[in-house]
C-alpha cells in the first residue's frame, strides 16, 4: 500500500497506552518511613540526605517528610507532638487528614533498622515515574518537527541526567564519591585518548556543560587527582592495550604528551623555573630555550622548553 510514491512502513511503531496501570510507588514503604520518623527521631538523620520529599507518591506523606526536614534542619525535634504542632501552625494538618493520619502511620512503624531499605524502595518508585514522565515528553518531543535536533538533544539530556544523577548511594559520602568517580573517568578518558587539541577542548566544553562546572574546575580537578594518584602509572603498552589506537604518548602521564611544545605560564614565584629545569635534569626535555617576554615577576624571563620527539625515544 502506498500514499502518493511513498510506501508506508513496514514496522508500526507500538503507541500501547498504560493509563490504566498504577505508576511505581511503594505506598507501604511510605507510611513505615514517616512512623519510623514520628517514633524515633532520630531515624531521619539516617535518610534525610536522600530521600527527598519528591520522591513520595503520596501527598500528605510528602508534606509530613517535609514537616520533619524543615524541624530537624532548625535542630528542633520531630516527634508527633512537635510535627502536628508544625503542620497545625503551616495550615497543613487538615489536609493530610488531620490527627488520624499521623495516628495511621505511627502504627505502621515496628522498627526503624529496615528504614535505609523502605528508603531505597520509595526512591526506586520514584525514579520509576521519572522515567515514565520522561518517556512521554520525549514521546511528544517526537513530534515537535519545529524545533532543531540540537535542542531537543539537550532538553532529553538534562532531563535524564537529572533522573540519573538521583542519589541512591547509602550515603551523603558515597553518593558524592560516585559522582567523583564518574566525572574523574570521563576526564581521563578525554585527556588520555583524544590527540587533537581543539577536539579535546570541545569534548571538555560539552562535559563542563552537562555538569554545570566551569573549564577551570575540571583542569584544577584533573590536576588534583593526578597529584593525589599513588598507585603506579601505566606504561605506554598498558595505556594503548586498554585505550585502543587513539591513545596519546606521554612523557608525563595524562600531563605531559611527547613530542609537544609547552609554554608554562602562572603567576610569578609559584615554580614555573624549577619545574621546568626539574624536567631538564631528568632528561625528560631536550631543549630549553628563554624568551625575553614580558614576565610574571620581575627582572625573571618567561622560560619555554621544547620535547624533541628524537632525542626523547634516544
Amino acid at each position: 500500500m502506498t500514499q502518493g510514491i511513498y510506501p508506508f512502513p513496514q514496522q508500526q511503531v507500538d503507541f500501547k497506552d498504560n493509563s490504566d496501570k498504577l505508576p511505581p510507588c511503594e505506598i507501604e514503604a511510605e507510611e513505615t518511613i514517616i512512623g519510623g520518623i514520628l517514633d524515633d527521631p532520630n531515624a531521619i538523620y539516617r535518610i534525610k540526605d536522600r530521600l527527598k520529599p519528591e520522591h513520595f507518591y503520596i501527598s500528605a506523606h510528602r508534606d509530613i517528610y517535609k514537616a520533619c526536614l524543615g524541624l530537624c534542619d532548625k535542630g528542633k525535634p520531630n516527634d508527633l507532638l512537635s510535627v502536628t504542632s508544625f503542620l497545625r501552625n503551616h495550615g497543613i494538618l487538615a489536609r493530610i487528614g488531620g490527627q488520624n493520619k499521623l495516628a495511621s502511620v505511627l502504627k505502621w512503624n515496628v522498627s526503624t533498622v529496615n528504614i535505609d531499605a523502605m528508603a531505597d524502595l520509595v526512591i526506586r518508585a520514584s525514579v520509576g515515574r521519572q522515567l515514565i514522565e520522561l518517556g512521554n515528553e520525549i514521546n511528544n518531543l517526537g513530534y515537535e518537527t519545529q524545533r532543531e535536533l540540537p535542542d531537543l538533544f539537550a532538553d532529553i539530556t538534562e532531563r535524564t541526567r537529572a533522573i540519573i544523577e538521583t542519589p541512591i548511594a547509602p550515603t551523603k559520602d558515597e553518593h558524592e564519591q560516585w559522582l567523583h568517580d564518574r566525572l574523574l573517568s570521563e576526564l581521563t578518558t578525554i585527556y588520555t585518548t583524544c590527540a587533537q587539541p581543539s577536539l579535546r577542548l570541545l569534548k571538555l566544553k560539552k562535559l563542563a556543560d552537562n555538569h554545570h562546572l566551569s573549564m577551570g574546575f575540571l583542569e584544577q580537578f584533573y590536576l588534583k587527582a593526578l597529584v593525589a594518584q599513588c598507585s603506579n602509572l601505566l606504561t605506554y603498552d598498558e595505556l594503548r592495550e586498554l585505550a585502543g589506537s587513539t591513545v596519546r604518548e606521554w612523557l608525563i602521564n595524562g600531563l605531559i604528551p611527547k613530542s609537544t611544545t609547552i609554554l608554562l605560564a602562572s603567576d610569578g614565584g609559584v615554580g614555573k623555573t624549577k619545574f621546568a629545569f626539574g624536567l631538564w635534569t631528568k632528561k625528560k626535555c631536550s631543549r630549553l630555550i628563554y624568551a625575553n617576554l614580558q614576565s610574571t615577576h620581575h627582572k625573571l624571563p618567561q622560560l619555554f622548553f621544547k620535547l624533541s620527539p628524537t632525542e626523547l625515544n634516544a
